[in-house]
C-alpha cells in the first residue's frame, strides 16, 4: 500500500520481482530486531538458569556475585560483552551487504 510499491506495479513488474525489491526494504528492520532479541536471550541467559538450576553462563555469574568470586564475575561479564559486541557486529556487517548505502564513506 506504499506508494513506492504502487509506482513498482504501475510499471509493469511482476508481483515476485516487487515482493523482492519489499523483501530487501525490510530486512534490515528484521536483522535488528534479530540482534535486540538475541541480546535479550544472552541476558535472560542469568535469570532462566538460576531459576531452573541449569549449570551455564548464567548461573556461574550468579554464583560469582553471591560469593563475591571478582574474577569469575569478570571473566563472565567479559565474556557476555564480547558476545554482544560480535553479535551486534554480524548484524551491522549483514545489513550493510543488504542495503549497500549503510557503508560507510572512506574519507568519513
Amino acid at each position: 500500500q506504499s506508494p513506492w510499491v504502487t509506482v513498482l506495479r504501475a510499471k509493469g513488474l511482476r508481483e515476485l520481482r516487487v515482493n523482492s525489491h519489499v523483501t530487501r526494504s525490510v530486512l534490515t528492520t528484521i536483522t535488528n530486531i534479530v540482534a535486540i532479541q538475541l541480546s535479550v536471550v544472552i541476558a535472560g541467559t542469568i535469570i532462566t538458569e538460576t531459576i531452573f538450576d541449569i549449570p551455564g553462563m548464567g548461573s556461574l555469574l550468579f554464583e560469582g556475585i553471591q560469593s563475591r568470586d571478582y574474577p569469575v564475575v569478570q571473566g563472565v561479564v567479559i565474556y557476555m560483552t564480547v558476545s554482544y559486541l560480535v553479535v551486534y557486529y554480524v548484524i551491522d556487517w549483514l545489513n550493510e551487504i543488504i542495503d549497500p548505502r549503510l557503508r560507510k564513506s572512506e574519507n568519513a
